[in-house]
């Protein structure tokens, strides 16, 4: 997973910044299969939802610690991407993921923030809330590296 800011075709004409990110994720077979749903970005933040269901759960019943990783590494790229220009794209290099607590919630809830542009790299901190009972509890945190590419060199 990479966070890039959107793939090679056109985002929607007359999306709003949501909707965009939206459309991103949607793009992302695997984003959109896990049904992650963008609900707020500014530059250099963003949130996000996964609604839990069965297919999502380890063998204890609860959200798999392995997507911790992914929808934080998504949303913190998302708002990664907010920070650069058309032309670029973010590509993540290097996160560390402290796992707090069991995610036994209805949806895991994922605030993205960037602590800092540079020219060739963005630092991002992510964390992953659990949401029960519209009550958040906090179940990760995470520091993020992202490479800042032009969209022709990415992946090379």
């Amino acid at each position: 997973m990479d966070g890039e800011k959107a793939a090679s075709a056109p985002t929607p004409a007359g999306a709003d910044v949501v909707d965009t990110a939206q459309w991103v994720v949607d793009k992302s077979a695997f984003t959109n299969y896990l049904g992650l749903q963008i609900e707020e970005l500014t530059t250099g933040k963003c949130r996000s939802r996964l609604p839990s269901r069965p297919e999502l759960l380890n063998q204890g019943g609860i959200i798999h610690g392995g997507l911790y990783a992914v929808v934080a590494d998504h949303t913190t790229g998302v708002a990664a991407s907010t920070c650069v220009t058309d032309e670029q794209r973010v590509l993540t290099v290097e996160y560390k993921l402290n796992l707090l607590r069991p995610g036994d919630c209805d949806a895991l809830v994922t605030h993205g923030d960037i602590i800092k542009t540079g020219r060739r790299l963005i630092i991002g901190e992510g964390k992953v809330y659990g949401e029960r009972d519209n009550t958040l509890t906090l179940l990760a945190v995470s520091l993020f590296t992202f490479a800042i590419v032009s969209r022709g060199n990415a992946g090379r």
